[in-house]
This record gives structure tokens, C-alpha cells and sequence, in this order.
């Protein structure tokens, strides 16, 4: 692209960034054509130059030798000096602003304030310093220099010449960010969501409190109040930690060398723009203390409720993947606690297994059960109406109060399942007095559906809903011990958990037979 064209710099900007895209921020920043290579001893630097002018040589681009300079210890990079230290000011622009005679006007003031807003980070609390300084770029504001303005100017020029150096954060550390939120000023350093304009130019907080409300509003924040500051706990996300370890991994290492090499043994591998190694679509987690603590956060989980081995694997297998994963995770099902305290053994049925007809569409064929003898809840609730379709297997468990009439049964049947899946052509059940009643028949054969009772003491014919019903009471006495929580508050949990987990019958998801995808 030609020079003198406005859209140069952007095009160019935008070509050098996919240029150095695997490398950026691992090792590289690059803005326009300034090209800044960092690493933390000499034998990586190296290796990151080589690797960094090889990038170059492949996309036809060359940097010129004079302009270049190599194996420094700090440089001058976008106005800041960058060191082993970390980033500090510029002398140039702190002797700029020390040097700098209080404002005459509006626009010497805006001039002042808009240098100084330049090294804001390395200055505590620049808005609330600031405040009386911009409150005269306000609007229908007299411009008057005040004693507080006075101070406000002397007290930024002193801050910036005794500015500190700021570090990165090690991220193998928790660290805290500290949110000011105080109403004299506001800071925000990482959360980096609240509104640009606010940032960059107003320094006063009231004109902006609904965006900054609706900002938070987004976002999934935990505040521990301690006086008027509040912390917010930052750690590295799953996927950068198994990056970290792909990088320690001696067969990780082995793998990526064959990928890079072409090696058909190894067809099976790729590795992404950020040198993560897939096996196929899933991410290879390496050998370590990493495995454990994914299986245990889908395991002890109220999505998933301390699931069965068979259906963890078939979870976790649609994102990770590690050599014999599927007996380290039937290994640790078995060793894990509250499974072992929660589950009850089930003999297998006598006789032989009879097949079933398999109904023509979703919910044409429903079971349904009552599931008694818990504590009376809060809602003053203490039995479980299930509802579970023959076809998707997709289940409902709603909470009743006992005794309960057909008439409330037949109400709770058409808000809560019949508005939902339609009126089904045939429903089994027990024998109970509910469904043997002469309002409950009337009501099902004026909605057209037929109904079909068990065999009397062989609950056996009832299959779905006898087995589903031994599940949802493993899942509440799972989560009373693992999460403290009520029995009726955790039947939302337990429906989910259900709906979504692999269902060796059907070989997928109740919910991704009923909607498609889990």
C-alpha cells in the first residue's frame, strides 16, 4: 500500500499483527513498526530474535539494521521506559510537567491535564488529586484558580516526579486488584470493561454512575466490603494453566515436536495460534495435579452432582483429553468420598430383560411417580412428583405437598409438563389412589391420552421412572453433604444435572435428544 493513504497505518497495523499473532504478548508487542522483543534471560532472547526475524523474512519483510538495537536493558517504548524492573515514567515528560507555570485558561489547563493524564497509572488516587483542577472544564463553570487548584497542580507535578515503577503481576500468585469506591474519584487499572469515555476524559464520577452501574451489572463480581475498598481475587483461567504445564511436559514437548515435523504417527495432534496442543478437538492436559482439579470441578459441581464414572467420561471427553483418562476418572469416582457415602448398591433385577416398544416422537409416552418421606421444606413441601419421557428420557421433578388431591395433581400436570411437551398419547404409572381415581381417568381421556398401570407388587414394569427415582435421591443426599443445601432448593440442580449428563441407553443427553445440543 502506498504512502499518504489514510487507511496505511491501519492496514499495516493490521498485517503486522497477524505477522507476529502466535508470538504477541508471549514474547512480542508490536505497535505499527515498532517491534519490541522481551524474554527473561539471554538464551530465550536469542531464540525469540531468531524466531522473530525468521516471521519477517517469511512475509517479505525486512528491518532496517541502523534503526535496530539489540540486548538492551531498558528501553524507550510508546513513552514509557520498560526495564527488568518493570514500567516507569519518561524523564522527558515528567521534566515537561514539572517545568510546567499554572494555567492561565481552559485550554492551558486541558493542555496540563491532558500530559499528565498520560502517566496517570504511576500516580495513587489521579482523579481524586485532580478533582478541583478538572471541575473547571466543566460547562457553564467560571474558570477561577483557586488554593485548592493550586494545591491540585503542585501535588500532581510532586507525585510524578517520585512516581514508582510499575511491575506485572505474577501470575503463578493470587494477587488482588483494589477498586476505589469512594465518590471524590474512581480508579479502575485491570477491569478494563467500565466506559471508555469516563476513563479517558471526564474524571468526574456522577454524569457516569448508570453506565458504570450497568457495566458492573454484566459482570459476575464477588465484593467483600472492607471499609470503602473492596477486592476482587484474580487468578489465571483453566486454559492458561494447562498452557503453562503443556510447556513443562516432557511428552507434551515430544508430541509438538512430531506435529511440527509432520509425522503421521501424530496426525491426530494439532497445536493452535498459541502453541496449545489438541488432540483432535479436545485440549491434551498433561500429567500432574492439573487432571485432578478438572475432575474434580465437574465432578463436585451442582451442574453435575457427583455423576457416575460412565457419564463423566463422556462429559469430559468432549473438551479434554489424556491417556487413560477413562480409568483415572472411574478411579477417582470410586475414591471419592460423598459418592461412596451417598450411592446405594442396586441388585440387578431378577428374570429376563423384556424389550419395550420405543415410542414414535417426544413425549408420546411419559412415566410418572411420586417420590415420599422427606422433611417438610420451607414451601411447606415434602414429596417429588417425577415426570420422565420414555423416547428422550428428559425428566421433571417438581414438589408437591402430601396429601394432594387429583384435581391439584391435574393443575401442576398441565402448567408444568403438558404446556411444555404437549399432550402425550400414553402415560404409565403405579396403582396408586391418585391414578386410579375416576377424576383423574376422566381428566386424561378428555385430553386423549390412554393410560397403563403397573403390574401390581412388581415395580419392575415401571423400569424408568422406579431407576430414575433411586438417581434423584443419590443426587439430594449428594448435594445436603457437599453443599449444605435443602432438599427441595437442590431439585432445580438435580433436574439440570440429570437432563444434561450422557445417558448410556440413548448414547447422548436427554437434552440433546429433546433439543439438540447439551
Amino acid at each position: 500500500m502506498p504512502f499518504g493513504l489514510a487507511n496505511a497505518p491501519p492496514t499495516f497495523f493490521r498485517m503486522m499483527n497477524f505477522i507476529f499473532n502466535p508470538y504477541t504478548i508471549v514474547f512480542v508487542l508490536v505497535y505499527l513498526d515498532d517491534i519490541l522483543v522481551f524474554s527473561k534471560n539471554k538464551k530465550d532472547h536469542a531464540k525469540h530474535l531468531r524466531l522473530v526475524l525468521n516471521k519477517l523474512r517469511e512475509y517479505q519483510f525486512y528491518a532496517k539494521f541502523s534503526k535496530c538495537e539489540f540486548w538492551l536493558d531498558e528501553v524507550l517504548y510508546l513513552g514509557h521506559i520498560i526495564s527488568a524492573k518493570g514500567i516507569s515514567v519518561n524523564p522527558e515528560k515528567v521534566s515537561a510537567i514539572v517545568n510546567w507555570e499554572p494555567p492561565q485558561n481552559v485550554k492551558q489547563l486541558r493542555s496540563f491535564l491532558g500530559l499528565a493524564s498520560y502517566c496517570r497509572r504511576f500516580v495513587e488516587n489521579f482523579s481524586r488529586i485532580a478533582k478541583p483542577l478538572s471541575n473547571l472544564l466543566q460547562k457553564h463553570v467560571k474558570y477561577s484558580w483557586t488554593p485548592e487548584c493550586d494545591l491540585a497542580f503542585k501535588t500532581l507535578k510532586e507525585q510524578l516526579i517520585t512516581a514508582p515503577v510499575l511491575t506485572p503481576p505474577d501470575e503463578s500468585k493470587p494477587y488482588e486488584v483494589f477498586c476505589d469506591a469512594s465518590l471524590q474519584g474512581k480508579a479502575n487499572v485491570i477491569a478494563d470493561a467500565l466506559s471508555r469515555e469516563a476513563y479517558c476524559n471526564s474524571l468526574i464520577l456522577k454524569p457516569f454512575q448508570p453506565d458504570l452501574c450497568e457495566a458492573f451489572r454484566k459482570l459476575n463480581l464477588q465484593i467483600v466490603p472492607q471499609g470503602f475498598i473492596a477486592n476482587l481475587q484474580v487468578t489465571p483461567t483453566l486454559e492458561d494453566q494447562i498452557r503453562e504445564a503443556q510447556l513443562l511436559d516432557t511428552m507434551v514437548k515430544k508430541v509438538k515436536h512430531g506435529v511440527a515435523k509432520g509425522l503421521p504417527k501424530y496426525k491426530c495432534y494439532r497445536i493452535d495460534d498459541k502453541d496449545t496442543l489438541f488432540f483432535e478437538d479436545r485440549i491434551v492436559v498433561p500429567k500432574g495435579d492439573l487432571r485432578k482439579v478438572i475432575m474434580n470441578e465437574v465432578h463436585n459441581s451442582l451442574l453435575s452432582i457427583h455423576s457416575g464414572s460412565s457419564k463423566m467420561y463422556h462429559d469430559l471427553k468432549q473438551s479434554y483429553w489424556w491417556t487413560r483418562m477413562k480409568r483415572e476418572i472411574a478411579q477417582f469416582v470410586n475414591e471419592y468420598d460423598v459418592c461412596r457415602r451417598v450411592k446405594a448398591e442396586h441388585q440387578r433385577p431378577a428374570g429376563l430383560l423384556q424389550p419395550l416398544a420405543i415410542p414414535e416422537w417426544k413425549f408420546d409416552h411419559i412415566e410418572m411417580d411420586f417420590v415420599t418421606g422427606f422433611p417438610k421444606s420451607k414451601r411447606g413441601n415434602d414429596a417429588i412428583f417425577v415426570v420422565i419421557d420414555k423416547l428422550t428420557k428428559v425428566a421433571h421433578f417438581l414438589p408437591i405437598k402430601e396429601p394432594i388431591m387429583a384435581a391439584q395433581l391435574a393443575e401442576l400436570y398441565t402448567s408444568k409438563i403438558v404446556s411444555l411437551h404437549g399432550i402425550p398419547q400414553l402415560i404409565s404409572s403405579d396403582r396408586g389412589s391418585i391414578f386410579t381415581s375416576k377424576f383423574w381417568d376422566s381428566f386424561q381421556k378428555a385430553m386423549g391420552t390412554n393410560i397403563r398401570f403397573s403390574t401390581a407388587f412388581h415395580p419392575q414394569t415401571s423400569g424408568h421412572v422406579e431407576r430414575l427415582n433411586q438417581i434423584l435421591e443419590d443426587m439430594l443426599r449428594a448435594c445436603v453433604i457437599s453443599f449444605g443445601m435443602k432438599w427441595e432448593d437442590s431439585l432445580p440442580y438435580a433436574e439440570f444435572s440429570y437432563n444434561n449428563s450422557y445417558q448410556a441407553s440413548s448414547g447422548k443427553a436427554p437434552f440433546e435428544i429433546l433439543y439438540g445440543k447439551k
